[in-house]
């Protein structure tokens, strides 16, 4: 979700923990259970509640995607102090902008944040 302008992957790229499950294999898309963010998973200004929602926008690339925290004290993006974004976006797999790699900003999910029913 490169709307920013920048092409080069996040270094704040963390990870979600076992609380939260991984996307349907084959798919790369995620989010089975979690809340769509109409705006994207870039609006979240919460680590823990982006682990609660998946991409909520019309945009193909986007829609479905599991929304990932960077790491604490670190940003996907340091100009908006960004925090959350779209799986395929922290693992640079979108292809929107042509990255492929991943951001070594990807966070983790809090295990004693339940998944959303």
């Amino acid at each position: 979700c490169n709307d920013k302008g920048s092409t080069e992957p996040s270094s704040a790229l963390g990870t979600c923990d076992a609380s939260v499950p991984p996307p349907p294999p084959g798919t790369g898309q995620g989010g089975a259970g979690r809340v769509p963010m109409a705006g994207g998973c870039f609006t979240i200004t919460d680590r823990t509640e982006c682990c609660l929602h998946s991409d909520g926008r019309a945009n193909p690339t986007f829609s479905g995607q599991e929304c990932v925290p960077s790491k604490e004290g670190v940003f996907f993006d340091e100009t908006y102090k960004v925090v959350c974004e779209p799986r395929c976006w922290a693992d640079g797999t979108c292809n929107d902008k042509g990255s492929t790699e991943p951001s070594s900003a990807l966070g983790t999910c809090d295990a004693s944040v339940p998944p959303p029913p």
